[in-house]
């Protein structure tokens, strides 16, 4: 479609963007800066922002379980202002624990394929969805 290099890399650095705020939110367990990064209706990215907030709620605490993404790369471009990445998506091993610091759940370090649906709104790329 005549999208420039220039274009590719604004739209792979809004991915790796949403991934560095969303690691930061479980840590601090805040989603403003988060949800200013996805676009409004994304299913996707309303359910995680959404998942940090009840761990926040419940007093809850994630340790490890930070997101990587590698290997990104342009599959498809819709239109100017829609793209879908490709890439791989590395979660470290985590475990959840309560407020008084008892483990209630863990999830194994994992690798896979994964792709975001970016669209520029206002001049802005924001991640629109995630598919597996």
């Amino acid at each position: 479609m005549g999208v420039t290099a220039t274009e590719e890399a604004a739209a792979i650095a809004a991915a790796q963007a949403y991934l560095t705020e969303f690691n930061r939110a479980i840590v601090s367990r805040s989603t403003t800066t988060l949800r200013t990064l996805f676009a409004a209706g994304s299913v996707a990215c309303e359910g995680d922002a959404a998942k940090i907030d009840a761990l926040k709620a419940s007093g809850r605490t994630m340790v490890g379980g930070t997101l990587t993404y590698a290997n990104a790369r342009v599959e498809v471009w819709a239109d100017p202002t829609h793209v879908l990445l490709q890439g791989e998506m590395t979660r470290a091993e985590a475990t959840v624990k309560d407020a008084a610091g008892k483990v209630v759940d863990r999830f194994d370090a994992s690798t896979g394929p994964k792709r975001f649906v970016m669209v520029r709104l206002n001049g802005v790329w924001l991640v629109e969805g995630l598919i597996s």
